[in-house]
């Protein structure tokens, strides 16, 4: 499949140009990000997708023992450029538009890009993806001037920043109230995806050697980065030590006829491949310090990567740590046990969600007895109670958020 070409050079005078860039971290969980945001720009604008120098998503080789899988010619078809030097880059083509997902842009070597880029004159947008990472996007620090943002009560969380620093003494996100004029809210691309998921129980069973009439519980361990680091203020005991509890307890309930099927963290999937040059997230997200796999002990059905969301729509419920995925699990009506995250700060940031979303248990023995006990209906959040979360948190009912960017750039930013 050969690269598209950029549009003639007539053609371009009389367009505006959007730089439109796939970011230094690969979600295998979410293989195709900002294509839907590229297809649906480039009806109106010249749009030029930008990879960092050897990015995965152009240079993947497979070697056939992967938990993930990706479409590489979906990337290869675009007109893209690859490139070492970003700013540089943004620099020599000059658009009206420089675009990219908030994911990962509170990192210092990211931010330092924006505000680069932004110190040329070059306006910066980003939009949302799913968790919490908006709460630490501030704008001065990241480089944005226009966020597009997945839910009404996430821009009032950022544009009164002070309410959420009353509630957390601890672990307060280095941010200030953001400009209300400046926050769009179009949903996430992510929960398009989300939303558009076909796969049935039966063939998502039939893929995994599952028993489609015995429940299934979707297991979202978090991020591996704080494992060892992270202390529960009032047991002291680590998140690693929080995991083998959760693992023990759910080894129990499979003897009880459940079946565990593990979603593992976008970040997991660096260690579960034999060291080659590309694993299934961009070698620059490698964090954690992990040599092997955290979970091999646990003999969970473990699914590919990029069936998370089949999960979520086909899952009875779901179990985590202090997964963030927990936050998503809503939009499929149904909740999320976790193990101590009202101990986290982040339980504070938006504790509405976080009520109805988590159903938080004090330990591994707790857990199972909570899930033992309950019928399929007590883990399910009530019609009349999901209704408002979805109109406070997700910004659904408005059409895609791809479609709602694009409108908001050509109505309000790039008219």
């Amino acid at each position: 499949m050969e690269k598209k070409s950029h549009r003639m050079a007539g053609e371009r005078l009389a367009m505006k140009r959007i730089a439109l860039y796939f970011g230094d971290v690969f979600w295998s969980t979410l293989p195709y990000g900002g294509l839907s945001i590229y297809e649906s720009l480039s009806k109106d604008y010249e749009v030029i997708p930008i990879f960092q120098k050897n990015d995965i998503r152009l240079h993947k080789t497979w070697r056939g023992n992967e938990k993930f899988y990706f479409d590489k010619e979906r990337f290869l078809n675009l007109p893209y450029e690859e490139v070492d030097n970003i700013p540089e880059f943004i620099k020599k083509i000059n658009p009206d538009l420089y675009l990219c997902s908030i994911q990962m842009q509170f990192k210092p070597n990211h931010s330092g890009k924006n505000r680069q880029i932004k110190n040329m004159g070059v306006k910066v947008g980003m939009w949302d993806c799913g968790g919490s990472d908006s709460l630490w996007c501030d704008s001065k620090q990241t480089g944005w001037d226009y966020l597009f943002i997945k839910g009404q009560k996430w821009k009032e969380a950022i544009t009164n920043i002070g309410e959420i620093k009353k509630k957390v003494t601890v672990c307060v996100p280095p941010i200030s109230s953001q400009d209300p004029s400046k926050i769009f809210v179009t949903g996430t691309p992510e929960y398009d995806d989300l939303n558009t998921c076909k796969t049935s129980r039966k063939d998502f069973c039939k893929k995994y050697n599952l028993d489609v009439d015995r429940p299934i519980i979707a297991y979202l361990p978090a991020n591996p980065g704080p494992d060892n680091s992270w202390v529960y203020p009032s047991t002291r005991i680590t998140a690693r030590q929080a995991l083998d509890d959760i693992g023990k307890n759910l080894r129990i309930l499979e003897n009880e006829g459940y079946q565990v099927c593990m979603k593992s963290h976008p970040n997991d999937y660096i260690t579960t491949e034999i060291g080659e040059p590309y694993s299934a997230i961009h070698p620059r997200a490698n964090r954690g310090g992990y040599k092997t796999t955290r979970y091999d002990e646990f003999g969970f059905h473990t699914i590919e990567a990029q069936d998370g969301y089949e999960l979520y729509k086909i899952c009875d419920f779901a179990v985590t740590n202090y997964s963030h995925a927990g936050q998503e699990i809503p939009l499929t009506g149904k909740r999320c046990l976790s193990y101590r995250m009202k101990e986290c700060p982040e339980w504070q940031f938006l504790e509405t969600l976080n009520e109805s979303a988590y159903l938080d248990v004090m330990g591994g023995f707790e857990l199972r007895e909570a899930i033992m006990s309950a019928n399929k209906t007590a883990l399910e959040i009530p019609k009349e109670e999901l209704e408002i979360l979805i109109d406070d948190y997700y910004c659904t009912a408005t059409g895609t958020a791809h479609e709602n960017i694009s409108k908001v750039i050509k109505n309000k930013i790039l008219w």
